[in-house]
């Protein structure tokens, strides 16, 4: 169901990835592709919240 859904949508991306889903060795592979993005898209959140502190006490410091 998810599938067609996100056909309508157009998100080819999730669409292909829970349709290879169904056969077992690609599934496993799109599971590993789908959280290896996920886990990247939280390292790169936390690791712009850090430069932002720094940039935000630099510009302390020269005020």
């Amino acid at each position: 169901m998810n599938g067609i859904i996100y056909a309508a949508r157009g998100d080819k991306v999730s669409t292909t990835l829970f349709f290879g889903a169904m056969i077992p060795v690609v599934g496993n592979a799109a599971k590993g592709i789908s959280e290896g993005v996920q886990n990247a898209n939280k390292g790169l959140g936390s690791m712009t919240e850090k430069v932002n502190k720094q940039v935000e006490n630099v510009v302390k410091k020269l005020s």
